[in-house]
């Protein structure tokens, strides 16, 4: 609730005009995780606030238990037997930074049965409301507590050291917005429940003479069975409706409502959780600024549905949203995993080679086919890729691999090993992604993608060309022909199209004299290239029987080897550097 003290008696028009500015920093609310199996949720709440709003602004709205006193909520209807796959503890307080507060930062740590919980950073939460010469800020931490849920599983759990801002005189209590409280989502699995999808959406979104609309989705509704829940948590609910300005929550158009959340006051400081089938208990007719309604969405859903529309509203009731949770029947799930490696440095020049596995994480066998694609960044172009049960092919940079068989629950495929050209625009690293899909419906696409960098190590790229002309063949002064007796000269050209330079006096060419002729005396030559190589001198060697060159040339010389000396230089702006070496030879 937000009552400005002062102006508490002025009438509703002056109200509404006061507070028709507001300012909000929210996080939207998103998905944050979804289970699949036989499971279903129950939850529980419960408010640090001993009082409720009374609407003047005075004092009992800022009644909130001492920081380290402990309080309790229970949770029931978990089946004998059943696993606890996932529990959630939300808790949300007030903070300010006025002289005066009795907290001035977020708390997010609590200490939940005995021992102390922490929010991760990713899942701490602050929003602001602002308006003229006013300003409240709230906070939300949530945590996992998985362990200690499923240590008792049923049963009545504490909380205490939540520490909030409650101190008289700041905004928080003129504008009764004291805010503490806490709840607890638990996801668990039994035999006896329907295959189903657990959908828990969460963020800090605040709304006040405005609304929240969501698009819940990442479900597919079987033919049969057909059945669902709906259930939010909303911080700072008033127990009574604002000034008459209606709240609603609405399912793809149609009012959730129920005996103790009636049309236009949904979010009033009553929570329904505890009563709502699983759970064996009551509304909780008391839990000051904490709403934690579950509502039956049955009649909601139709055979193939994969979303749908949720509406929040509210008028100068100020209400802030944690999280919002679908549970609702499901074709089957295949959660399949993709992971894409490579080993070391990659190079420019050489071949490179990427390992790409599935896995299954179920619950459900995929049937298949499985499809896993891979478009090649620049830089990279396909040789080749196999695998065990896998048909692969490219088409450009597209890859394509596709998985005929059944993958059975947590089973993983045979790696598919890609090899991949790799080539100057690939520097200084390349980053590949390869995506995966199946046939049955997957609730987790977070895994269905993953990317894989690495380094390329800058290396030259040397390439050789060999031509060959007849200068004379001692009878046709043009266009001489390769007869014997006839002078044939070789031309070998090196070049440098790589990224770096090669290392200094690396370079080595060497040639065979080629059958049926004779080396020329004199004619080896070398010959620095345009752009430059870099490398202005060379030594010359000769060899008869290509693996001793400490010989001299001779019409008997039956290899040749050019060693330039210094660095081959990489590419600049004006090209490729090169050198030639060029010899004759005489046709026998």
């Amino acid at each position: 609730m937000v009552v400005n003290n002062t102006f508490k008696t002025l009438v509703i028009l002056i109200f509404t005009l006061l507070f028709s500015v507001n300012s909000y920093a929210d996080t939207p609310i998103t998905l944050f995780q979804s289970y699949a199996g036989n499971i279903n949720f129950v939850g529980t709440q419960a408010t640090r606030r001993t009082q409720p709003n009374n609407g003047t602004g005075t004092d009992p709205s800022c009644a909130v238990l001492a920081t380290n006193a402990t309080n309790t909520a229970s949770i029931s209807g978990i089946p004998s037997g059943a696993t606890i796959r996932a529990a959630h503890l939300y808790w949300a307080g007030s903070y300010s930074t006025q002289a005066n507060s009795s907290r001035k930062t977020p708390d997010n740590r609590v200490r939940f049965e005995g021992a102390t919980v922490i929010a991760p950073t990713n899942r701490r939460y602050t929003s602001n409301f602002t308006i003229p010469g006013r300003s409240v800020d709230f906070y939300s931490g949530v945590a996992d507590v998985t362990a200690q849920v499923n240590a008792k599983k049923n049963g009545t759990y504490s909380l205490r050291g939540l520490a909030i801002n409650n101190a008289t005189g700041t905004d928080h209590c003129d504008l009764e917005a004291v805010l503490a409280g806490w709840s607890l989502i638990v996801v668990y699995e039994h035999a006896s429940e329907d295959f189903r999808v657990v959908n828990l959406f969460e963020g800090f979104q605040t709304f006040r003479n405005t609304n929240v609309t969501l698009i819940p989705d990442n479900f597919v509704i079987p033919a049969s069975p057909i059945n669902g829940k709906q259930a939010h948590i909303t911080w700072e609910g008033d127990p009574t409706n604002l000034n008459g300005n209606p709240e609603q929550l609405t399912l793809n158009g149609i009012n959730l409502i129920d005996g103790s959340n009636p049309v236009g006051d949904q979010f009033n400081s009553v929570s329904t959780v505890e009563s709502i089938a699983p759970s064996t208990g009551s509304p909780d007719t008391a839990s000051y600024g904490v709403d934690f309604d579950v509502y039956n969405i049955d009649a909601f859903l139709t055979a193939g549905d994969t979303s749908a529309t949720s509406f929040y509203a509210s008028g100068n009731d100020l209400v802030i949203l944690s999280a919002e949770v679908i549970s609702v029947t499901n074709t089957p799930v295949s959660d399949l995993q993709i992971t894409k490696t490579h080993a070391g440095n990659l190079t420019v020049g050489q071949n490179a080679t990427y390992s790409i596995s599935v896995k299954n994480n179920g619950p459900i066998a995929e049937p298949g086919p499985i499809v896993v694609t891979d478009t090649l960044p620049a830089g990279l172009t396909y040789i080749s890729a196999t695998g065990s049960g896998w048909s692969c092919g490219a088409t450009g940079q597209l890859v394509t691999c596709t998985h005929n068989l059944n993958l059975g629950n947590n089973v993983s495929t045979g790696p598919i090993t890609l090899t991949v050209a790799v080539s100057a625009p690939a520097f200084p690293s390349v980053t590949n992604t390869a995506t995966v899909s199946g046939t049955n419906f997957d609730n987790i696409s977070s895994n269905n993608s993953n990317s894989d960098t690495a380094s390329i190590a800058a290396a030259p790229n040397i390439s050789l060309q060999k031509t060959s002309q007849v200068i004379s063949d001692g009878i046709n002064t043009s266009n001489p022909k390769r007869i014997p007796g006839s002078i044939i000269e070789y031309t070998i050209t090196a070049t440098n199209s790589g990224i770096s330079a090669a290392d200094n006096n690396t370079i080595v060419v060497n040639d065979a004299i080629p059958a049926n002729t004779e080396y020329v005396v004199n004619s080896l030559q070398y010959l620095n290239g345009t752009p430059s190589s870099g490398m202005t001198t060379a030594i010359l060697e000769y060899s008869t029987d290509g693996t001793n060159y400490n010989v001299s040339q001779s019409t008997v010389t039956s290899h040749i080897r050019v060693s330039p000396q210094g660095q081959f230089l990489a590419p600049s702006g004006s090209g490729n550097p090169s050198f030639q070496t060029t010899f004759q030879v005489q046709v026998k």
